[in-house]
């Protein structure tokens, strides 16, 4: 029971050490912290393997797994980093298609895109989305009498919209300088995957 209660206390201390960083959807700050009980394990893994394999016997007695400090701290550990990417995603993805769908409705309407966001949700009595990553309502420009609509993306930052996140099929990563960016007719990769 002892070591039941050790891994619960570690479960529970690594949420309170993330949970800064997922209330501020700072995924730099998740990606840092992981690293730290990365180091951690890998430093202490003989440990971690001795402990683990007598927690397996308390369930199991006579039961060898190789990998079974692995499992054991893969479900004492909370990893957040991915599902964090994931929710975000989520978030940036509903923020964008509520926000493309006002300006559609808008130039359906007025025969022209509005010259703000906020207009556009003015004129159809909504409240404005946030992005989380921000706090602050998604960008917005008309290109080629197109809606281009954009959230700031993994990296926390609104870069203006003018690089669009390079996303790689199952790989979530944090890359400066780029932000999650929506256009009528296209339908970003990321969105495809799921």
């Amino acid at each position: 029971m002892v070591i039941f209660n050790n891994f619960v206390a570690q479960h529970q201390a690594q949420l309170s050490a993330l949970n800064p960083f997922l209330e501020k959807w700072n995924f730099k700050g998740i990606k840092e912290e992981h690293g730290k009980f990365v180091r951690l394990f890998n430093e202490r893994g003989q440990q971690g393997y001795m402990l683990s394999r007598q927690f397996i016997g308390i369930f199991w007695p006579g039961v060898t797994v190789d990998y079974d400090a692995f499992i054991i701290s893969a479900i004492s550990y909370p990893h957040l980093e991915k599902m964090a990417l994931i929710l975000y995603l989520d978030r940036a993805d509903s923020c964008a298609l509520q926000s493309m769908a006002v300006l559609m409705a808008c130039k359906k309407k007025d025969h022209a895109l509005p010259a703000t966001l906020q207009d556009g949700f003015k004129s159809a009595g909504l409240e404005m989305p946030v992005d989380p990553a921000t706090g602050k309502n998604p960008g917005y420009r008309a290109e080629n009498s197109a809606p281009l609509v954009w959230c700031a993306g993994f990296d926390n930052e609104d870069n203006g919209g003018k690089s669009q996140y390079n996303y790689v099929f199952h790989s979530l990563e944090i890359e400066q300088g780029t932000d999650l960016i929506y256009k009528p007719g296209e339908i970003p990769a990321w969105i495809l995957e799921k």
